[in-house]
């Protein structure tokens, strides 16, 4: 069993693809039978304050200015009914943005919807680090104990490049089928790029 390199594969994000069940989180997703951890992770509102958006104007030169900061918050609280304020740059290139108030997940994932309707945005997410807490890495770990039969990966690496591209639904150069191999100690072979600028990665063989 390879599967605890494969967990720590540059600093990846990961979810099971059965060969028999199609896309199945496994990050999130509730187990078959219940616990008193699950229980308690359950109870705990999501309190998301963080929202990451590239505009148009990041790609063609424009940047965040001094002088455009004031106008793109303006515009962004308009959009989402709701008052923002600039963090700064994000790895991935776009911008983050927070929330005067956190709502819960739910309602963060409405408003990127409202984001991503905009012409000017290119792509909108919640912020990854809101997701990672405590609670939710361990709803993780008992999720991945339970998966099996897993064929593929969704893999995020740390490079903000290859997030880039895989937003761009490019191509890997074949450089990466090595290094990812070399890490887990197995054949890997990246397929194709997926939301989140994120990968789909396939195992030599189905794995549990």
């Amino acid at each position: 069993m390879r599967r605890s390199l494969l967990l720590g594969l540059a600093a990846a994000t990961l979810m099971a693809v059965h060969a028999d069940e199609g896309p199945r989180a496994a990050i999130g997703e509730p187990p078959a039978t219940s616990s008193t951890a699950i229980n308690a992770i359950t109870a705990q509102p999501y309190a998301i304050r963080r929202l990451v958006v590239l505009l148009q104007s990041q790609t063609t030169g424009g940047g965040v200015t001094a002088q455009s900061l004031a106008a793109i918050q303006s515009s962004l609280a308009s959009t989402i009914a709701a008052d923002v304020s600039y963090v700064g740059p994000h790895p991935s290139g776009g911008q983050i943005v927070e929330l005067t108030q956190p709502v819960s997940l739910a309602d963060a994932k409405r408003l990127v919807g409202l984001l991503r309707m905009r012409p000017d945005v290119i792509w909108a997410e919640l912020d990854p680090s809101e997701r990672e807490t405590v609670a939710t890495a361990a709803k993780r770990a008992e999720t991945l104990a339970n998966i099996s039969n897993v064929a593929q990966l969704v893999v995020m690496l740390s490079n903000p490049e290859t997030q880039l591209m895989s937003r761009a639904n490019n191509q890997l150069a074949p450089v990466w089928d090595e290094l990812l191999s070399q890490a887990a100690g197995v054949p890997l072979r990246v397929l194709r790029a997926t939301v989140g600028g994120a990968w789909i990665v396939a195992l030599p063989r189905s794995m549990g």
